[in-house]
């Protein structure tokens, strides 16, 4: 089946990566790219990942945008932008729009949290897309989560020992802050 990997180049997209994999789909790599200060490495990691276990790949830019609290002016070269409290909305549009137009049916992430999303957003925009006159799917959309049962733990043991989890990135800082919940995970499990 094929299946639009959302990317951010980090240890869940690679985890999400290797369970899709091994179970016999093919990913088509969607990263994101928002005006992060480490964005350029995460393009790098998603690129990584990419090349690893997807057929193809696809970066999509969106300047502007920075997440809910993030300071502008470290955020974005331009000082322009607009803060949004949950960017992985935005995230899913692009990706539904992504999906659909090349005639894709599934996409997933590396969301473990269902609260990031909110109960009803996944279904919503599944409805509105097939309904859409222009949508080229055969059957709804539907969101995966294939890390959904999963904990922190049980995603860097997953990982553990393969060849691009050293090339993925999980802070928003450049360099990495060392202090975010990330970082700290990452050192918790010898990880730079």
């Amino acid at each position: 089946m094929d299946i639009v990997l959302l990317n951010g180049g980090g240890v869940d997209s690679l985890a999400a990566a290797l369970i899709l994999k091994n179970s016999g789909h093919t990913l088509h790599s969607l990263h994101v790219q928002f005006d992060y200060p480490a964005s350029a490495s995460m393009v790098v990691a998603a690129k990584a990942i990419a090349d690893a276990y997807c057929a193809d790949q696809v970066v999509v830019t969106v300047a502007g945008l920075v997440p809910w609290g993030m300071n502008a002016p470290e955020a974005t070269p331009t000082g322009r932008y607009r803060s949004v409290p949950n960017l992985q909305l935005v995230v899913s549009g692009i990706a539904a729009s992504y999906a659909t137009r090349n005639g894709y049916s599934y996409i997933a992430n590396g969301v473990k949290n269902q609260e990031v999303w909110g109960n009803g957003f996944e279904p919503a925009i599944s409805a509105l897309i097939a309904n859409h006159n222009h949508s080229q799917l055969k059957q709804p959309l539907l969101f995966m989560r294939p890390l959904s049962a999963l904990d922190d733990a049980a995603v860097y043991a997953l990982v553990a020992g393969n060849s691009v989890l050293n090339q993925t990135v999980s802070c928003l800082s450049s360099p990495p802050c060392g202090t975010c919940f990330k970082c700290l995970l990452r050192k918790s499990h010898n990880l730079s």
